[in-house]
Parts: structure tokens; sequence; C-alpha cells
């Protein structure tokens, strides 16, 4: 009997031990479960980008919309772009549009010229652009400058000067958020100031 209880203890305390093990090993699965949802979390909130900020602008620039825009930047042109505008820069089109509307209805019959810049919508040179070139990108954090080497010929004269595309990344896209023109080393207009109403 004394040997029956004694191997009866032995066998409750291995049961007791893999027990033990056997929760231990539920806890450390757990943790790694939660562990691997919060970077899988973590991932969508920070997605990558699918492609760099150097070929969002490539691929702006070689759209004959995007480089022959002139004076005015309709919703069809929104549209064509909605994947390459940040929805910051939609909207700000957007409300010009409507601002835009606005005026010409409390101008009506008015012979008055529409008080905004005339001109290439993207571009620094009024003539427009022949070619381009596309500079490695500075980029900080969710934030890229891209330089754009330009040049324009006309008459056997050659004007080049450097815009600088503003990028942002949003949902693991670059898209564009902004330009900075530097036509002659001026550099004090951008993309939102040109497209707005002087009022």
């Amino acid at each position: 009997m004394h040997r029956s209880a004694s191997g009866s203890h032995r066998r409750g305390s291995v049961v007791a031990g893999v027990s033990t093990v056997a929760s231990s090993m539920t806890a450390a699965l757990v943790i790694m479960g939660l562990l691997a949802l919060a970077a899988c979390a973590s991932s969508e909130q920070k997605p990558r980008a699918t492609k760099t900020p150097e070929e969002t602008v490539g691929e702006l620039y070689k759209d004959q919309t995007f480089l022959q825009a002139r004076n005015a930047v309709s919703a069809a042109m929104l549209l064509h772009f909605h994947d390459r505008f940040t929805p910051d820069l939609i909207n700000h089109f957007e409300t010009h549009n409507v601002r835009v509307e606005r005026w010409l209805k409390a101008h009506e019959g008015e012979a008055l010229k529409l008080p905004m810049r005339e001109g290439p919508i993207f571009v620094s040179n009024y003539e427009g652009a022949d070619t381009f070139d596309v500079d490695a990108a500075k980029i900080q954090g969710d934030q890229a400058d891209v330089p754009v080497s330009l040049s324009y010929t006309e008459g056997g004269d050659t004007a080049r000067w450097v815009d600088v595309a503003m990028l942002r990344l949003v949902d693991g896209v670059w898209r564009l958020d902004d330009i900075r023109f530097d036509l002659n080393g001026a550099g004090d207009e951008t993309l939102r100031k040109r497209v707005a109403l002087d009022e």
C-alpha cells in the first residue's frame, strides 16, 4: 500500500508537470499569435510603396494630358489622375473649380478676365516643355522631393529649368501633392498657388 501510494503521488506530480508545461506552451503560442497580429496590423497601417517616387513622376510627365494641361484642371482630368494625385491636391483643384464657377456667375455679362494666372498648369515655362529628365528623389518619411530637369526649344533658343515635384506616400502609393516651380531661379511659386483665384 505504501509503495502504491508513493507511485500514485509520483504519477500525480508528472501529470501536474505536464499540465504546467502545456499551459506554458499555450500561453507562448497565444503571445506569438498576438505579436503576429500586431505585425500584420502595423504592415496594413504602413503599406510598402509599390513604385518609387521617381517612377510616379516619370509616369506623370510622360502623360501628355499632364504635360500639356493649360489654364484649368477639369473634372475629367482629375478623374484621369485620381490615383496619382493626393486626396488633398484633388480637393484643392475641386475647391478651386467651385470658386471659379461662383466667380463667373457673379460676374456674368461683364467683360472681365478670370483673375488667375494663364498658361501651363504643371510646368514653369509659359510655352510648355519639350523634354524632361527625372532626377533622384530626396525622401523624408512619407514625403519626397523629386527634381525634374525640363527644356523647351523654339527658333534655335533653348530654355532650361528645374521644377520640383513634391510627393506624399498615401496608401502605399507615392502621389503628387504639389510642385515647386523654379524657372530662372524664382523658386517662390507652387502648383497650388498657381491654380488659385487672385482675389
